[in-house]
């Protein structure tokens, strides 16, 4: 999954996938490294630089950078 328009649209549609693959299988890092390298290369970067340790801080660093 790659983000193509804005990060809320990214965001909502990851978590949706997430739900339909059924969350439980899928690691917290896991989820984490899809959800960084899905995001458009400049948001991912602002994102990477800050090294989140959670997925929720993941969330609101790329929201930020969007």
């Amino acid at each position: 999954m790659k983000q193509t328009h804005s990060v809320q649209n990214y965001v909502t549609n990851f978590r949706n996938t997430m739900v339909d693959l059924g969350a439980s299988k899928i690691t917290a890092d896991t989820a984490k490294h899809l959800f960084l390298y899905g995001l458009k290369p400049h948001i991912r970067k602002e994102v990477f630089m800050h090294r989140p340790s959670t997925f929720d801080d993941m969330l609101l660093l790329a929201e930020r950078a969007d």
